[in-house]
């Protein structure tokens, strides 16, 4: 009848509205939680990996930083060919900075041949500054070794190798933070050698890195065009040795190193800086 007919097609309705309802808190559900994964993995992480980095206790970070080392060693070092005179005097020059930004602390330096890394410097856990011979062959003034020492310290200062391979972990690291459990950190220095050669720090490490070394040359009343000068350099050097990067480059397809802020980027955000008070 028209009554059971009124019946019937008032539930249908009501069944399809709920239905319609539903599938969209449905899809707003589905795509509130891409956001959160998405803002977790690029702010939550980054912020874990962060605070669990500064809460190490220091012979953990040691430990990390020697293995790392030793991995180095195996696959990517040579003894250094730079004489010893030469070593004695970037090293007192790498105390003299040292003594100028961070002197609470205890840094060593290292010199290291690698025809794999060419001209390059790498900050390790535990304080260590390790310098291949062509980089040192790439400086003109010695001024602009100590602007790269600057530099290192400032990863060393933030704990950026740490940071950078501790977030690597994923969920691994939420484990860490919440636990506190520091056991199975060892693994960080398994990755940190590919961490650190094949795709370098991030874009705001860098900066910050940079920043380390501007307020360096800042302290010490030399212009911060010092420093960009040198990127220049090692730019020039870095596209020798692999022509094909600097194709690609030119090609929009990426940047210096990979993730590394464009050299141009670096050196204009540098002397951006030149006015700006310590």
């Amino acid at each position: 009848s028209a009554a059971l007919e009124g019946i019937l097609g008032s539930g249908f309705q009501s069944l399809v509205h709920r239905l319609e309802n539903s599938l969209k808190y449905a899809l707003l559900a589905v795509v509130a939680t891409v956001l959160l994964i998405g803002g977790f993995i690029q702010y939550g992480i980054p912020a874990l990996a962060k605070m669990v980095a500064f809460s190490l206790p220091r012979e953990t970070e040691l430990l990390i930083g020697g293995e790392t080392l030793e991995l180095l060693e195996r696959f990517y070092f040579d003894p250094s060919e730079v004489t010893g005179e030469r070593q004695q005097q970037l090293q007192r020059q790498f105390e003299s900075v040292v003594a100028d930004i961070d002197p609470s602390q205890s840094y060593r330096l290292q010199f290291r041949a690698s025809e794999k890394l060419g001209a390059n410097a790498l900050a390790l856990p535990g304080n260590t500054v390790v310098v291949t011979d062509r980089l040192v062959g790439l400086i003109e003034d010695d001024l602009e070794f100590d602007t790269v020492m600057a530099h290192e310290i400032g990863h060393l200062q933030q704990r950026h190798a740490l940071r950078h391979a501790l977030q690597s972990l994923g969920t691994g690291l939420v484990v860490i933070a919440i636990t506190g459990d520091v056991t199975s950190i060892t693994s960080v220095a398994a990755a940190l050698p590919t961490a650190l050669v094949e795709a370098g720090f991030s874009r705001d490490m860098e900066r910050e890195a940079d920043d380390s070394a501007a307020r360096w040359l800042k302290l010490r009343g030399l212009p911060v065009s010092l420093f960009a000068g040198f990127l220049q350099r090692l730019e020039a050097d870095h596209y020798k040795k692999h022509p094909e990067l600097k194709e690609q480059t030119q090609q929009g397809v990426g940047d210096y190193f990979s993730t590394h802020p464009a050299t141009k980027e670096r050196i204009a955000r540098l002397e951006a800086q030149e006015e700006l008070p310590l």
